[in-house]
């Protein structure tokens, strides 16, 4: 590879980065922000969950729809689109008076972030083939980088500067302008299917490697969701130290940056790695209900983060490399079942924590963790026989 085709390859990683970056930003934003938002339109704990649930709805939708169409017209048309939405949806944010404003610029910039997180996966994957593993791991670290940043940045401005918690979606809007103009510089290459048989290139639901792969990305989610969208309410609620939330939150997104890029380097050891982190991430969350230290608390959810590092790009890439040539439908399809996750858990851990308490969330969520270890494990039959 001469020094032109590096340099082009570097702007496009770093673009690609550079929008993970950017739904880091709006992931970790959004989840520090949902008690503020719910004081300030008198929200129960249900109804917070919801601002999730919504975005995750629109998460779970676009990249079904997303996925097939970025294969047919091109990733960076979608890409350029895509990015221009989320910028529409946070404006809609921050103009936001009433309750209805809010879900309605929460559902565009969900819709937004479905596609571009759909679109990068397949992307990365035609650009680098058989490297694409590192690449989506790295990418994925990005977007954790992100969600660090974005608690302890909108943190600073609410509590130094005055403002209110709208200024995430200031954030987010610029990013996204950035990333649109970004996406146009960069250089797409074209799914590259060499070396790959027929079976692997056509897409067939019923392949126990893609059910399990789709039905392991959905618990993922549920237990990422579970661990981060309600921590600065169980801090407040149920700990009564609301000091920890922002720095935990981040925490919990830092210790997954570090493992997403630590791991990485071992992708080939997944087989293993992934049951065990499982295990482990069970132990932790149930461990919650019974902690009354927040910097217990605290420990326990950092290692829940690093825990999950890998988890999703891992998984996200074996489904994907399965299928070169429909790289961006098996994405959507990954992504759709991860937003359906996403979307259930804050709501129904809102129920639980209204009905009972959010120890009793946290619990909840633990014993997911350990049925991901089960479904890994389907899918790696699956792999194995089909």
């Amino acid at each position: 590879m001469d020094m032109r085709e590096k340099k082009r390859h570097v702007f496009f990683a770093g673009t690609m980065d550079f929008i993970g970056f950017l739904l880091g930003l709006e992931t970790g934003g959004l989840q520090f922000i949902l008690l503020k938002a719910a004081n300030e339109f008198h929200l129960s704990q249900a109804a917070m969950g919801s601002i999730v649930t919504v975005q995750f709805a629109a998460v779970t939708v676009a990249p079904l729809i997303i996925g097939s169409v970025s294969d047919k017209v091109g990733k960076k048309k979608v890409l350029i689109a895509a990015n221009l939405l989320c910028a529409c949806g946070s404006a809609v944010n921050i103009a936001s008076a009433n309750m209805e404003t809010l879900l309605a610029g929460i559902v565009l910039v969900g819709f937004a972030f479905g596609s571009l997180e759909t679109t990068i996966t397949a992307a990365l994957s035609d650009a680098f083939c058989e490297q694409s593993g590192k690449y989506i791991s790295i990418m994925q670290g990005c977007l954790s980088l992100g969600a660090v940043i974005a608690p302890l940045a909108v943190n600073l401005a609410i509590n130094q500067w005055s403002f209110n918690w709208r200024i995430l979606f200031w954030l987010c809007m610029m990013f996204s302008i950035a990333g649109g103009i970004a996406v146009c510089l960069a250089k797409f290459n074209a799914p590259a299917a060499e070396g790959k048989s027929e079976a692997e290139g056509k897409l067939r639901l019923k392949v126990k490697v893609l059910i399990g792969a789709l039905l392991f990305i959905a618990a993922y989610m549920i237990v990422e969701n579970g661990a981060t969208c309600f921590m600065d309410a169980f801090y407040t609620t149920v700990l009564q130290d609301s000091a920890y939330s922002a720095i935990t939150l981040s925490g919990f997104w830092a210790t997954m940056t570090v493992s997403r890029l630590l791991f990485s380097m071992f992708y080939e050891k997944r087989n293993v790695i992934i049951p065990v982190l499982c295990g482990v991430t069970a132990l932790l969350l149930i461990s919650l209900n019974w902690v009354s230290s927040p910097v217990l608390a605290a420990v326990l959810l950092l290692g829940t983060g690093f825990c999950c590092g890998p988890m999703s790009p891992f998984v996200m890439n074996i489904a994907v490399e399965r299928y070169p040539r429909q790289s961006g439908t098996v994405a959507g399809l990954m992504l759709g079942f991860m937003g359906a996750g996403g979307a259930i858990w804050p709501v129904l851990g809102g129920y639980i924590a209204d009905l009972s308490s959010l120890r009793v969330t946290y619990l909840c969520t633990g014993l997911m963790a350990a049925a991901e270890a089960v479904l890994f494990m389907t899918l790696i039959r699956g792999r194995g026989k089909s």
